[in-house]
C-alpha cells in the first residue's frame, strides 16, 4: 500500500516507533527506511497438535519402537517449524516527494499497520494513494501471498485456484477478471 505524508519524514518516522514501541515491537531504522518485528509467526495450533502427537507417539513407543522413532521425528520437525518461524514485520520505505510504500508479511503485521495509517489518516498526516495499476502475475503473487499468511504454504495454492475457479464459474470470467476480482475482495 501506498501513502502520501503531508508532514515530514521524520515525523511519520516518530510517530512509527511511538506507536510499535509502546506495544514492545522492536524498531529498527535505516535513512530511508523503519521497520517493526514482533514475536515470531507460527501456529500455535499445529505445535499443540504435533506436540500432543509426539506424545502418543511416545507413549506407543514404549511398546514399539518405531513409534518411539516416529515421535522423535516429529519432535525435531515441530521445533524446526518453530525455529525457522519468520517474525512479524512491518516495514515503511520513504520512496520520493513524502511517498511511502508498505510491507507486512502477516495478518497481525497487517492488522497493525492498518490501524497506524487509521491513526495517522485521523491526525491529517497522511493520505492514501490509489494502487497503482498492477498485472495479473503480480496481483496473484499478493493473493498467493495472503492465502499463505491464511491457509499455509502447503494449501495455499491449492485455496487459491479453488476461490479462483469458483468465481469463474459463478460470473462467467476469465481467469484474469476472476484474479482481479479475488484481490478485490481481500484487499478492500
Amino acid at each position: 500500500m501506498r501513502i502520501k505524508s503531508n508532514v515530514a519524514k521524520n515525523e511519520i518516522f516518530i510517530d512509527f516507533e511511538r506507536y510499535f514501541s509502546t506495544r514492545e515491537w522492536n524498531i529498527m531504522l535505516t535513512p530511508n527506511t523503519i521497520s517493526a518485528e514482533d514475536g515470531k509467526n507460527y501456529s500455535i495450533t499445529l505445535l499443540l497438535l504435533n506436540t500432543m502427537l509426539v506424545f502418543i507417539l511416545s507413549i506407543i513407543g514404549i511398546i514399539k519402537l518405531e513409534f518411539l522413532l516416529l515421535g522423535i521425528l516429529f519432535g525435531i520437525l515441530g521445533a524446526t517449524y518453530y525455529i525457522v518461524s519468520e517474525k512479524h514485520r512491518v516495514k515503511l520505505i520513504c520512496l520520493e516527494n513524502n511517498v511511502f510504500e508498505t510491507y507486512t508479511n502477516s495478518n497481525l503485521s497487517r492488522e497493525m499497520l492498518e490501524k497506524f495509517i487509521s491513526f495517522l489518516e485521523k491526525n491529517g498526516k497522511i493520505t492514501r494513494l490509489k494502487p497503482l495499476g498492477l498485472f495479473v502475475k503480480d496481483i496473484y503473487e499478493k493473493l498467493n501471498e495472503f492465502y499463505i499468511d491464511i491457509w499455509g504454504p502447503h494449501l495455499a495454492r491449492k485455496m487459491l485456484t479453488k476461490d479462483i475457479e469458483r468465481l469463474m464459474k459463478r460470473r462467467g470470467v476469465s481467469r484474469e477478471e476472476a484474479i482481479k476480482k479475488l484481490f478485490e475482495k481481500c484487499f478492500k
